[in-house]
């Protein structure tokens, strides 16, 4: 199945963090280290979001900063734990190529998994392979799909941090 029709629509936009949605895809680039009021406006966006999909939800992040304090991972455990029922799945954006980011992709793989999460999360190398799992993931789960095309470009648009007017 597939939604060539699913409309872009801007959650967040500032200079920490970036979200768009495409129909059930929820696309995210945290262009600073996460902080907890940053995630906690998150939260209050992406609920909605989740309702509207209860069903089930693919969401692609990506990370540019820094790892979560304390407080910042106790907020995204809250805010997975509110919304876990809907997560079909998870595409993480590890961009370094080679060996190094085939380690660092591993790395993060297993760091994902001691997590204990109950759904899927797939660490890949690029934009073209995170839009082809999600939409792979999402037509195995007779889930309606923007189209992988659709999902690398909704993710190459919010890849740049917003810049300063």
């Amino acid at each position: 199945m597939s939604d060539q029709t699913a409309q872009l629509e801007v959650l967040i936009d500032d200079r920490d963090l970036r979200v768009r949605t495409l129909g059930r895809v929820a696309v995210m680039v945290w262009h600073a280290t996460p902080r907890r009021a940053a995630i906690e406006a998150l939260r209050a966006k992406v609920t909605p979001h989740h309702e509207r999909y209860a069903d089930g939800v693919a969401l692609v992040v990506a990370a540019r900063g820094g790892p979560p304090d304390d407080e910042a991972r106790t907020a995204f455990r809250e805010m997975v734990r509110s919304v876990e029922k809907s997560i079909a799945g998870v595409a993480v954006l590890v961009g370094v190529r080679g060996f190094r980011g085939a380690v660092v992709r591993g790395a993060v793989s297993a760091a994902v998994l001691a997590l204990g999460l109950p759904f899927g999360v797939k660490v890949l190398d690029s934009p073209a392979t995170i839009g082809d799992h999600v939409d792979r993931l999402l037509r195995d789960r007779r889930l309606d799909s923007p189209g992988a095309r659709s999902i690398e470009r909704a993710l190459a648009a919010i890849e740049s941090p917003v810049t300063a007017a």
